[in-house]
């Protein structure tokens, strides 16, 4: 279940968790309504985090050794890899475009861009899916929710 290299993902966790703490416990304010206060869910969620940190360290430290070929593990580690961050780097292109070119018609082009990415190549599926999607989402917090979305250069449309 644990590989040795959890070792890393544990000490990650318990620094975080440690950083929560911290930070949670400066929250003091507390009412009759709310005893915790505002530092209550942090406080729990730090400790999960922490403990979360601490079982991937004793799972790595006492996951058995296995002798791998370094290039193919790599090899192995980059093919499984490389879908998420051909997703990042689809969602940072998003980013930048969204000012410029608006969530109208940027939404779908991430759309397809990220179920490109997952091997949907009908182009049918493809355009319905992420017009219909950025439509539905536009009427939630466009419309209803008055969440003022970046417009672009349709702003002067619009």
């Amino acid at each position: 279940m644990f590989k040795r290299e959890d070792a890393l993902v544990g000490i990650v966790s318990v620094l975080l968790g440690i950083f929560v703490l911290v930070v949670a416990s400066n929250f003091h304010e507390t009412t009759m309504l709310d005893p915790a206060g505002p530092e209550g869910v942090p406080i729990i969620l730090g400790w999960g985090i922490l403990l979360i940190g601490i079982i991937h360290i004793a799972g790595a430290l006492l996951a058995p050794k296995i002798n791998e070929d370094k290039q193919a593990k790599w090899t192995k580690d980059f093919e499984t890899a490389k879908p998420v961050l051909q997703i990042t780097l689809v969602c940072i292109l998003y980013l930048f475009l969204l000012e410029y070119i608006g969530y109208l018609i940027a939404t779908p082009l991430l759309m397809i861009g990220i179920m490109w990415v997952i091997n949907v190549r009908n182009v049918k599926s493809l355009l319905l899916t992420s017009i219909f999607t950025t439509i539905v989402l536009f009427l939630i917090f466009g419309v209803a929710l008055k969440v003022k979305l970046p417009m672009g250069f349709l702003e002067s449309i619009l």
